[in-house]
C-alpha cells in the first residue's frame, strides 16, 4: 500500500479549484505556488489543504520514530523540509501582510505564532542534520518535540492568524 503521505500529497486527490498552475516539486513533494492577487479567503484555504498535508506527513514521521525506525523518520522530516519552509515563508509574506494591513493593533498572537516558524526552520536546518549523531532514542525524542511543536503550530496559524486575515 502507498504511504499515507504520497496518498495526501497528490495533486489528484485535490478537486480542480484547489489546484493552481504552480503545483511543483519540494524536496519531491508537490507544493502550491500562491498567486499574491487572489482573494485571502482563497491563500488561506489552500494553505490549510498544505497543513493537512504536513500533519500526514509527520504523523508518520512520529510513528516511524516511536516504531524505533528513526533513521527513516530523519529522511523523510529531512525530504518534507522545504515543503514546511516554502509553507512558513509564504504565510509569511501573504497572510501576516493582510493580518497587519486589517488588524495592526490586535496582531499580536499573530505575530508570536510567525515567530515560531524562526524555531522550526532553526530545528530543520540546524538540528535535524545532526540527529543520526546521537542516540536513537535522543533523535526520537527531538523528533516526537518537533512534530509536536509543528502540529500544535500549524493549529495556532489556522485559529490566530487565518482567521484574523479572514475577519
Amino acid at each position: 500500500t502507498m504511504p499515507v503521505w504520497q496518498k495526501s500529497t497528490s495533486p489528484t486527490h485535490r478537486s480542480a479549484d484547489e489546484k493552481t498552475a504552480g503545483v511543483g516539486p519540494a524536496g519531491g513533494l508537490p507544493y502550491f505556488t500562491l498567486d499574491y492577487d487572489e482573494a485571502i479567503s482563497s491563500v488561506t484555504r489552500k494553505l490549510k489543504i498544505k497543513h493537512e498535508e504536513i500533519d500526514a506527513i509527520l504523523s508518520e514521521v512520529e510513528e516511524l520514530a516511536d516504531k524505533g525506525k528513526v533513521a527513516v523518520a530523519i529522511s523523510l522530516l529531512s525530504t518534507i523540509s522545504p515543503l514546511i519552509l516554502r509553507s512558513a515563508v509564504e504565510e509569511e509574506a501573504r497572510i501576516m501582510r493582510a493580518v497587519m494591513q486589517r488588524h495592526k493593533g490586535v496582531a499580536q498572537d499573530s505575530i508570536a505564532v510567525t515567530r515560531e516558524h524562526r524555531a522550526i526552520a532553526d530545528f530543520l536546518e540546524h538540528q535535524l542534520p545532526e540527529l543520526g549523531a546521537k542516540s536513537p532514542e535522543e533523535a526520537r525524542r527531538s523528533i516526537v518535540g518537533f512534530v509536536e511543536l509543528l502540529h500544535g503550530h500549524l493549529r495556532k496559524e489556522e485559529k490566530t492568524s487565518f482567521s484574523l486575515a479572514n475577519a
